[in-house]
């Protein structure tokens, strides 16, 4: 029997309701607000590339406010349709850049306006805000980081999230030297001797790592799929993605030099 039917037709308190998804093997999750999070997320980041049109809300063309709405949507929940009206939207204002987090709305001066402008945090790294928003400036859906002119007109954030107090796992843990099979890949541009006598399916290893390592969920080549899985660090990754450009945005210079040199060897 089902476990959602055992709990609909016996009315299991809590308490017992733990123990039977302990019995059934299922991990209760320690924060959903986390998997809405990653789905607003994912949701915006699949815009990417998308035409910027003022008050667009396709995906042939799209304004900063409706990214946000509609990636929101996916969700369950439902914001204003225009910048100023979802930075006065009931929910948690962020005053401080530092306090951002996966999931805050970041909110700046356009066209006269106080308020004109909406990004979404996607990813904190090293204490750089990343953030994706539909900009005449990009003249598309695409990242930038909060630094610079953007820091200089940041206005507030605001969270539509319970706080768990840490932030929801949209990027991978840190995949140790040790675990690797070539680290070598992430330190520094490798040169043909680096590769000297390795098999095609060795260097087919090699760049698909330095994806894997960033939380990409292998799913088209069935070797890297069977190997990868195979692999303790690889199955820890939390909410691995097959969105090929948000793991690439988050590979480092050099990492995105050795994927393109391993593919043309």
């Amino acid at each position: 029997m089902k476990l959602h039917t055992v709990v609909a037709k016996h009315g299991v308190a809590c308490g017992v309701l733990v123990m039977l998804l302990a019995a059934f093997g299922i991990a209760p999750h320690e924060n959903a607000e986390d998997d809405r999070i990653v789905t607003v997320i994912e949701e915006a980041e699949s815009y990417l590339g998308v035409r910027y049109r003022l008050g667009g809300s396709s995906r042939s063309s799209i304004d900063c406010s409706a990214l946000m709405q509609n990636s929101f949507s996916a969700a369950g929940i439902w914001i204003p349709r225009t910048s100023w009206l979802q930075a006065d939207h009931p929910g948690q204002t962020i005053s401080s850049i530092s306090d951002l987090r996966p999931g805050d709305l970041v909110f700046f001066p356009s066209r006269g306006l106080t308020i004109g402008h909406v990004g979404l945090v996607t990813e904190i790294r090293n204490g750089r805000v990343r953030f994706i928003h539909a900009s005449s400036n990009n003249g598309e859906v695409a990242y930038d980081f909060l630094t610079g002119r953007w820091v200089d007109s940041f206005v507030k954030g605001k969270r539509f999230f319970k706080s768990s107090g840490t932030p929801p796992s949209v990027s991978p843990p840190a995949v140790p030297s040790s675990s690797r099979s070539f680290p070598l890949a992430s330190q520094r541009r490798l040169t043909a001797s680096d590769i000297q006598g390795l098999s095609q399916h060795e260097r087919d290893v090699i760049r698909n790592e330095l994806y894997a390592i960033h939380g990409y969920e292998l799913h088209i080549n069935r070797a890297m799929m069977n190997h990868f899985n195979n692999l303790d660090w690889y199955r820890a990754i939390p909410n691995k993605t097959r969105n090929a450009e948000r793991v690439w945005s988050r590979m480092s210079q050099v990492e995105r030099d050795n994927v393109i040199f391993l593919k043309n060897q």
